[in-house]
């Protein structure tokens, strides 16, 4: 999954390595200044607000300024949300005999 951060007036590409409510990890920005405060498109979402809150290299730490629904962005992105493997699919219902 890839997003797009706004660097001065520049949007620069790098790949989302996890996303959750709160924030992202993401890779490819090479040493992105911890408490800088940046803009991040997920695709062709709005922008949205956040801030950095750790970096090592190219790996980094995002923090939203307002909780996002991660499910929305992995629908947009991949057409369907798989949950987690531990969750249960219901069963089907049983045929009378």
């Amino acid at each position: 999954m890839t997003g797009l951060l706004q660097l001065d007036d520049e949007w620069r590409a790098f790949r989302i390595k996890d996303i959750s409510t709160t924030g992202l990890k993401g890779n490819g920005i090479l040493d992105l200044p911890v408490g800088m405060d940046v803009q991040v498109r997920i695709r062709d979402s709005e922008p949205i607000a956040a801030s950095i809150v750790w970096s090592n290299g190219s790996l980094f730490g995002l923090s939203f300024a307002h909780p996002i629904i991660p499910e929305e962005f992995r629908t947009r992105i991949t057409g369907s949300y798989n949950p987690p493997s531990g969750s249960k699919k219901p069963a089907p219902p049983r045929r009378p005999v």
